[in-house]
């Protein structure tokens, strides 16, 4: 058998020329033939180094669909807000990935099944912790569709809201909420809390929609952590945007979901400071939804 030994001479024009314009295209078996001496090893790391990148170096054995952020849908805006708030985008040894990162497994099924993906579901349960999941797609075209939607491998620190129809605010935002947000009960149970963190320029877009479709008063965000900043909603306004973002049917967390159906039955005390001067007619109208 023979056998391909590495050389340890510096790689040569006419070498980085062939590898540059055929390693994203050609299989790996043409790749040694057209360089003999050279290893895959040595390919793949000077690949690297010249920005000959975007090859699939191992190739998917998993079902995706590779045009699911092509075309906007309800469950397309809600798996991108969910992307947002909990999601990962980058180069790996050549290969464009999108990552997403739950504690509820049964989540990250449902955000797979919606995508059409048959990737494997990692969990990560290190001592000490607890256990966490993780879906990594390897795609470029998902990839790219992220880009062309708004996403940055850096969205912690640079996310603002996309722009996105006006019908589908709605699922986007409650896949931030789902992602990076808080469908609780405050004080010892006593009040609907609806929160969400993220970017100063993501929260303000966020914050403006909310108002304009529920009429529940634009709430300017207030810095939480570091640089991390905070929206949040109390009481009737929490409850009323719970009826708007989480209606039957919908792609949800299911323990927040759970939540937001309870917060419907719930009513201020004859005590509370709500005045009639803060209910707006849309915040009039959604809350009567409750009924």
């Amino acid at each position: 058998r023979s056998v391909r030994v590495k050389s340890s001479l510096p790689w040569t024009a006419q070498e980085l020329l062939l590898l540059r314009a055929h390693y994203t295209t050609s299989s790996r078996h043409d790749l040694l033939d057209m360089l003999p001496g050279r290893t895959w090893y040595s390919m793949k790391r000077v690949a690297r180094r010249i920005g000959a990148t975007g090859r699939d170096v191992h190739p998917t054995t998993f079902a995706i669909n590779s045009v699911f952020f092509d075309a906007w849908s309800d469950e397309m805006a809600y798996v991108f807000g969910y992307w947002m708030a909990d999601g990962h985008m980058g180069l790996y040894d050549g290969r464009y990935r999108i990552s997403f990162t739950c504690k509820d497994r049964d989540h990250l099924e449902l955000v797979r099944a919606i995508m059409e993906s048959t990737h494997p579901i990692k969990t990560d349960d290190r001592e000490g912790r607890n256990p966490c999941y993780g879906l990594d797609i390897n795609s470029e075209e998902l990839y790219n569709g992220l880009l062309r939607l708004g996403g940055t491998p850096a969205k912690s620190h640079t996310a603002t809201l996309p722009d996105i129809p006006k019908h589908y605010h709605r699922s986007f935002i409650r896949g931030l909420i789902d992602g990076d947000g808080s469908v609780a009960w405050a004080h010892h149970g006593a009040t609907p809390t609806i929160s969400l963190c993220g970017t100063q320029s993501l929260l303000d877009g966020v914050a403006r929609v909310v108002n304009e479709q529920v009429g529940v008063g634009y709430f300017e965000p207030h810095i939480s952590h570091h640089t991390m900043y905070r929206i949040q909603y109390t009481g009737l306004r929490a409850k009323a945007l719970a009826i708007w973002l989480y209606q039957n049917g919908d792609s949800a967390l299911a323990r927040k979901a759970t939540t937001a159906q309870e917060f419907r039955s719930w009513e201020p005390s004859p005590t509370s400071h709500w005045t009639q001067k803060a209910m707006t007619p849309k915040l009039q109208a959604i809350l009567s939804q409750a009924a």
